[in-house]
């Protein structure tokens, strides 16, 4: 799945997606990602079901109003826990498949929202 750059300004945008690979700029990762508008970094996630608050620490150093979590091709539940730390946080958090926390990623950015998303395989 392509999609389109638009009013983003400086900000990274996915440019492409699928199962497993995910395009920014000129690059192809085929890793677990973080993206914040302004980096993409591989990330060190294995599991959804172990996942907790100090494996977004690069996601929530750019102070994000909202963080996605894509699970890969289906949408899997995080732990509870990590779901409470990062409401006691102030920050939103949506978990979806990973093509869709794409999509969204991108219509937040490009709207200017304070946004981070977080991909596994």
């Amino acid at each position: 799945m392509n999609f389109v750059r638009d009013n983003a300004g400086q900000a990274l945008l996915i440019r492409s997606y699928e199962s497993g690979r995910v395009g920014i700029k000129d690059d192809i990762f085929d890793c677990p990602l973080i993206v914040t508008p302004g980096q993409a970094h591989s990330w060190d996630a294995v599991q959804v079901e172990t996942l907790n608050l100090a494996q977004f620490e690069i996601a929530l150093a750019c102070k994000p109003e909202i963080l996605l979590l894509g699970t890969g091709e289906t949408r899997i539940q995080p732990p509870a826990p990590l779901i409470a730390d990062l409401a006691n946080n102030g920050i939103g958090f949506e978990i979806m498949d990973n093509g869709a926390a794409c999509r969204t990623y991108n219509v937040l950015v490009c709207e200017g929202r304070a946004a981070a998303v977080a991909l596994m395989r």
